[in-house]
């Protein structure tokens, strides 16, 4: 996402753009993924969530029905 300053008066002019941060936006480029406030102090965008960890174990539950059986039994 980049800045940067117009000047109209006395002249029209145009800054360097400023870089204010990176972006990841995603989407279409059709689709806008944020949008700005209307005094153009702020805005709000729609980001990709970063990706879950990666899973490092896989716990298999062996007779689970059975187990769930006898935990309601003991609630009763």
């Amino acid at each position: 996402m980049m800045s940067i300053d117009i000047e109209l008066e006395p002249e029209v002019s145009v800054s360097s753009p400023t870089k204010l941060f990176d972006s990841n936006f995603g989407g279409q480029p059709w689709a806008p993924r944020y949008d700005v406030s209307p005094d153009g102090e702020h805005f709000v965008a729609i980001t990709r969530a970063p990706p879950p960890p990666r899973a490092d174990r896989l716990h298999v539950i062996l007779n689970w029905f059975e187990e769930l059986r006898d935990l309601m039994r003991t609630e009763q």
